[in-house]
């Protein structure tokens, strides 16, 4: 959170809103990354801290790497969480440590109620910004965003507040764990790609919550393909680090898509 300006993207939550680049390969994000970072007086919150040489980062090697596994939210917990994708992950999280990271599980209890409050926070702060043009424009907005966006108008102040208690709670508690760990790696969404003829909206919009602790928390994500389901439809893998430590990131993702190449694949079902 803060890396790239938001200056001209269309706000959606102005207090998680991130901008990155979504590219074909490691590679071509950093170099994107490279391209718009930096701070931008015309975003308050971009951030002043110095920007790296990302191709730096452009090598494989994750030996002495320490990569945190929240199992319980992630892989265990979720009902929702397609078995096919969570099997894909372990494998992806396998060829990691033959790779010479060490896998150690992580309790981030915090991850019970961030679902919650990075919905809260959205919807309160989508609301806010969204509120004249849905009075005068409400066809302009897709049924479910508008029906999203009009529940941020319900909420009370107490609410968002609550929602920011639980906020703070998680930065510490990834914070804390990110002394012991270099990285978290989870899969990026519950399910696989929705199918576009019959789909249901709610189910692909809660498939999107593997992201959400990041927004949450502002931490550095990426997502890089390790697998297809039996479907033919494309599994990713997330990596998050620490505040800006993109470079650690990227690292992690290039060693991983330089072994794998999943990325020269195309999906069979697409």
């Amino acid at each position: 959170y803060g890396r790239v300006s938001r200056s001209g993207v269309v706000t959606l939550s102005w207090s998680q809103d991130h901008v990155g680049p979504m590219t074909w390969t490691v590679e071509d994000s950093a170099y994107m990354l490279q391209a718009i970072a930096g701070h931008d007086p015309k975003d308050p919150t971009s951030s002043h801290a110095p920007v790296p040489d990302y191709s730096l980062s452009l090598k494989e090697d994750i030996r002495g790497k320490t990569i945190g596994l929240p199992r319980h939210y992630f892989f265990d917990a979720d009902p929702s969480v397609d078995p096919e994708v969570v099997a894909i992950v372990e494998k992806a999280v396998g060829e990691l440590e033959n790779l010479g990271a060490k896998i150690v599980e992580v309790s981030l209890p915090s991850l019970e109620y961030v679902r919650a409050a990075n919905t809260i926070i959205m919807v309160s702060e989508a609301y806010a910004f969204h509120e004249p043009n849905l009075k005068s424009r409400p066809q302009d907005f897709g049924e479910i965003v508008r029906a999203r966006f009009r529940i941020g108008g319900l909420l009370s102040a107490g609410d968002y507040l609550q929602a920011q208690r639980c906020r703070q709670w998680s930065k510490r508690e990834f914070a804390e764990a990110l002394r012991k760990v270099d990285f978290f790696v989870t899969p990026t969404m519950t399910q696989p790609a929705a199918a576009f003829e019959g789909y249901d909206p709610i189910a692909t919009i809660k498939g999107r919550s593997f992201t959400a602790p990041f927004n949450v928390t502002g931490l550095p994500a990426i997502s890089v393909p390790c697998g297809f389901t039996q479907a033919g439809l494309p599994v990713g893998l997330q990596i998050a680090g620490r505040p800006f430590d993109e470079p650690g990131v990227i690292q992690a993702a290039y060693t991983y898509q330089q072994h794998a190449r999943w990325y020269e694949q195309r999906p069979p079902a697409i």
